[in-house]
């Protein structure tokens, strides 16, 4: 019974053809008439054998002769072979015989011998002759269902050749058309909401209930639906309600098609799209893109006026989730909170959507906008909004947060890293979100340029102070800092190169940037960080030092840039006096003479170096190479601070 119960599960939920299921439910049938014929025919054994033992007349020790033959049982007293006596297997099939001839109302040589035995037998007659009919009438009415499927399909092939005749379509498309016709008709197609008229009949109510239950999962895999969802769960609910649906491409159906005007995001459920940029919307060949379910497309219909710039086709049968861009307008009126943070999303999104141009990022697509993750958008905010944020995640992952101190570091180390975590939030030094397991994160952004001269050097830092009145230690890396709330990763480039490397920026070219995210256990949090480290590769015409000086900006307090380098944070706050650069004398370091610059403060050198050159000095041998040039620096007054 248990392998019953799971084969009609599978017939339920697998996805078969009406024929194969109609088929597999005949079978089906007949298996579970097997079985009860099966017990009936053990029960038939057990009351023959139970009146035999007992002295009595039964069907296993009754002497029968038909035709002057030697009937199925015999006396014993006659000295014949009885029955029971036989091979079991032969008298287990002599009764499944019965059992079955009971059920289709067949005859049978057996004869009922006692009152026991007949009365079993009116039983099993009474009941086989509903289970015969029941079975009949389902494989005439099965028989029937796919004569009328065949009509309707021949029908509907008649009515497209017709239509192809009068239309005078050629014969090479014509034969297309048909042979996709014939093909599409023999798939299984997934329902959607539209094909079931029963769920007219349910409530208002209990139709949101289920629109909800079915939507919300797909819902909560993008970041800000679940940011909404922590917030206000009836604003998700409104959504799911009003603004989605789900629908169905069968293969090489197009989901979109460049040149229309986008009015929804899609998020694939399940199958597989093919996304391929039209020619007119981007410079160079255009090369197909695989997308694989449980992505999301096309986000910048809900943030801006998109026009689509690529086609996207079902490689094969797809079922897709719609968002209407409208819907989620009147979704956001529900709540507040949840509309002033969609605000600054949004204007966010958009401002990276315009900025993507080259050199600086590719052209942003239906797939893809540079630098509109959840994570750059949230770091982007107003400090404000970063706050809210920030604290909205405190609290909700509260909980679960705290379990993990408190059996890790007990009571009052949760307290005092609990406070300095919202310290720092509040502070705007870092902004703290939910990833998608509902886990805390602190994430941290900051800002890399690789400035590239006419000659392959590239400037590096090579000496940093990291306190207060402190000379400067080793520490090569790229010049950069960390990115300012409301900023975008284009302005904070803009704001580095004009400040802190001024006047550099009057004759250097943004390029490209690369993003790589580095991920590390905060000690003094106890939470996840995460690095968003984006590199930028700038390229510059050489400069000599005169010129250097002569377009010295003058210093302001508006281009007092911060003293955050791309990798470390200070352990404390330092005058701004950072300024434009100065260059200074050369020093010897690796066997030739290399020209230093420094900040207005001194504190922070840089010099131009080969790349096998920068990749030493991040070496410890190369760390202590420059340790070792620290009191050299320290008797030339170039060096001093101004």
């Amino acid at each position: 019974w248990k392998m019953l119960r799971a084969a009609r599960d599978l017939l339920m939920e697998a996805n078969f053809r009406d024929q194969i299921r109609s088929a597999l439910r005949i079978m089906l049938f007949i298996s579970v008439g097997l079985c009860v014929n099966h017990w009936v025919a053990c029960v038939w054994i057990w009351i023959g054998s139970t009146a035999k033992f007992e002295s009595k007349r039964a069907w296993t020790v009754a002497a029968t002769h038909s035709l002057n033959d030697f009937s199925w049982f015999a006396q014993e007293e006659l000295g014949q072979d009885c029955y029971i006596d036989r091979r079991v297997m032969y008298m287990y099939m002599t009764a499944l015989h019965w059992s079955v001839a009971q059920f289709t109302l067949s005859g049978m040589d057996i004869i009922c011998v006692n009152g026991t035995e007949r009365l079993f037998v009116v039983i099993c007659q009474v009941f086989g002759l509903l289970a015969g009919s029941t079975l009949v009438s389902v494989i005439a009415a099965k028989m029937v269902e796919w004569q009328m499927m065949r009509n309707d399909q021949t029908r509907r092939i008649r009515q497209l050749q017709l239509f192809l005749e009068q239309q005078n379509v050629q014969h090479q498309l014509w034969v297309r058309v048909r042979r996709q016709v014939r093909d599409r008709q023999r798939q299984a197609e997934r329902l959607t909401e539209h094909d079931v008229p029963a769920l007219k009949l349910l409530s208002s109510s209990l139709l949101q209930d289920l629109r909800c239950e079915i939507f919300r999962p797909y819902v909560s895999t993008h970041p800000l639906f679940r940011l909404w969802a922590s917030l206000d769960g009836l604003v998700v609910t409104r959504l799911c309600s009003d603004s989605i649906d789900l629908t169905v491409q069968r293969e090489n159906d197009h989901l979109f098609q460049a040149g229309f005007h986008a009015q929804h995001m899609f998020f694939l459920v399940c199958g597989q799209l093919s996304y391929i940029q039209a020619p007119g919307f981007f410079e160079g060949e255009a090369r197909p893109v695989v997308v694989d379910q449980d992505t999301w497309l096309c986000e910048a219909a809900l943030w801006s006026n998109w026009i689509h710039v690529g086609k996207a086709e079902a490689m094969m049968g797809s079922q897709t989730l719609r968002v209407s861009a409208e819907g989620v307008v009147r979704a956001l009126d529900t709540h507040r909170l949840v509309q002033k943070v969609s605000r600054e999303y949004c204007n966010q999104f958009h401002k990276r959507l315009t900025s993507a141009v080259p050199p600086v990022a590719s052209f942003p697509n239906d797939l893809h906008v540079p630098f509109t993750d959840y994570t750059d958008i949230i770091l982007s905010m107003k400090q404000k909004m970063q706050v809210t944020v920030g604290l909205h995640a405190l609290n909700v992952a509260s909980a679960q947060v705290d379990r993990f101190w408190r059996a890790a570091r007990g009571r009052a180390s949760v307290q005092s890293q609990s406070f300095r975590l919202k310290h720092e939030i509040i502070n705007g030094e870092s902004a703290v979100m939910l990833n998608n397991q509902g886990a805390l994160e602190r994430v941290v952004s900051v800002v890399a340029l690789r400035i590239e001269r006419e000659d392959g050097c590239i400037l590096c830092q090579l000496w940093k102070s990291l306190k207060l009145n402190t000379f400067p230690e080793p520490c090569c890396q790229l010049p950069g800092g960390k990115q300012k709330a409301g900023e975008t990763h284009g302005d904070a480039v803009m704001r580095i190169l004009s400040t802190k490397l001024a006047p550099l920026h009057l004759c250097t070219e943004v390029g490209k940037s690369v993003c790589e995210p580095e991920w590390k256990d905060s000690k003094e949090y106890g939470v996840r960080t995460k690095y968003m480290r984006t590199e930028t590769v700038c390229i510059m015409r050489t400069l000599s030092t005169d010129d250097i000086q002569n377009q010295r900006p003058e210093v302001t307090e508006k281009n007092i840039p911060e003293t955050h380098s791309d990798e470390e944070e200070p352990d404390q706050a330092l005058p701004d006096k950072e300024g434009s650069l100065h260059a200074v004398e050369s020093i010897d370091l690796l066997g030739r003479p290399i020209g230093l610059m420094r900040d207005m403060a001194a504190r922070v050198i840089y010099a131009w170096l080969t790349p096998s050159e920068f990749e030493y000095f991040r070496t410890s041998n190369g760390e202590t190479e420059l340790n070792e040039c620290i009191p050299e620096l320290k008797r030339r007054s170039g060096f001093l601070s101004v």
